[in-house]
């Protein structure tokens, strides 16, 4: 079995605001082979700008309630992070050949500088898990876990400017992998 579990306590850039990011993976390779794999992503305190907001693969959502905003309210909240130069991406869970990678978010900011444009990117989530293995003469599940440490690594954003820092473990997939870009 391997078990992957990340935490952002809090993440603020723009006018984007997460107050707790849980990031979960899971993997067991049962006695005949097969791979049970479970995944997570629990968002908590998304504000953009005052609101209240959830994230989910279908966009902005009431809190608490997963239903989606209207289109029209939608579109604001878009507005409202393209103000501050930015777009946050779902990224959706994804079965690997021996694990999982858990759903996670893409943030990017972009913004000028004096010397310059800018671009930030962050992404938030995404633990993985794997492990091979297979059952032996006996039916036992033998396998050999790959998965990252439940404490949190840092990271940093994709930029030459100057980086925040997060707690997070996180892995970052193929843009075409991703579920679709619902606020650029």
């Amino acid at each position: 079995m391997a078990t992957s579990k990340a935490v952002v306590a809090a993440f603020a850039a723009g006018p984007l605001t997460l107050g707790r990011v849980v990031s979960t993976a899971s993997v067991t390779v049962l006695a005949d082979g097969t791979r049970q794999r479970k995944s997570g992503l629990e968002l908590s305190g998304v504000r953009i700008g005052d609101q209240t907001v959830g994230l989910s693969s279908n966009g902005f959502v009431v809190p608490g309630a997963g239903v989606p905003f209207p289109a029209g309210a939608q579109d604001q909240l878009r507005s409202a992070l393209a103000g501050g130069g930015m777009t946050v991406e779902f990224l959706p869970e994804r079965q690997t050949d021996d694990g999982v990678v858990s759903a996670g978010l893409r943030i990017r900011q972009e913004r000028d500088m004096p010397n310059g444009h800018d671009a930030l990117t962050w992404v938030i989530g995404q633990s993985t898990a794997s492990a091979v293995g297979g059952a032996n003469s006996d039916g036992v599940s033998q396998d050999s876990s790959n998965s990252p440490s439940g404490s949190a690594a840092g990271a940093s954003p994709a930029s030459n400017g100057a980086g925040r820092e997060m707690a997070t473990d996180t892995k970052a997939t193929d843009t075409k992998e991703a579920w679709r870009a619902w606020a650029s």
